[in-house]
């Protein structure tokens, strides 16, 4: 599946051709699902590895520990504050500041920052628009006509 966010910029006929493509993948499983013709995978031990190592707060702040905010880039306008849904990002003195013992690196901050002011591993992060299923359904049901 295409990540909705990148730190280099991609062609967009290369995006449309990535998105249509998973579209098309996507729409196929979901029909055979529906049709009973195929099933839900899953992977027992990727699972419950996954569940083991998630039980764990140490994975998640060795990740968010590469999330950084660039503070020259950042207006102050706390949308990532107020998005974070574990409450990690706090502004005082109109600085915001990153708690990284309570992030979970769901990236909601960058998703929502209107200045793209998040940084990946040092690399400026680029946020590339997502659309919803009904706009994605739509499109489908008209490439199919």
């Amino acid at each position: 599946m295409t990540s909705s966010i990148r730190t280099k910029p991609m062609d967009p006929s290369t995006i449309k051709e990535i998105n249509s493509k998973a579209l098309l993948e996507a729409t196929m499983f979901v029909d055979k699902l529906l049709a009973g013709k195929t099933r839900w995978p899953r992977y027992p031990v990727l699972s419950d590895w996954m569940r083991n190592i998630s039980a764990k707060r140490e994975i998640w702040t060795k990740t968010s520990q590469s999330i950084r905010l660039n503070h020259t880039k950042c207006v102050d306008c706390s949308r990532c504050v107020n998005r974070c849904p574990v409450n990690a990002l706090t502004m005082k003195n109109k600085t915001i500041k990153i708690d990284h013992s309570k992030c979970i690196s769901c990236v909601r901050c960058v998703h929502h920052c209107p200045k793209d002011a998040f940084t990946w591993k040092g690399q400026q992060v680029i946020r590339v628009p997502t659309k919803n299923f009904k706009t994605i359904y739509l499109e489908l049901n008209r490439i199919q006509t």
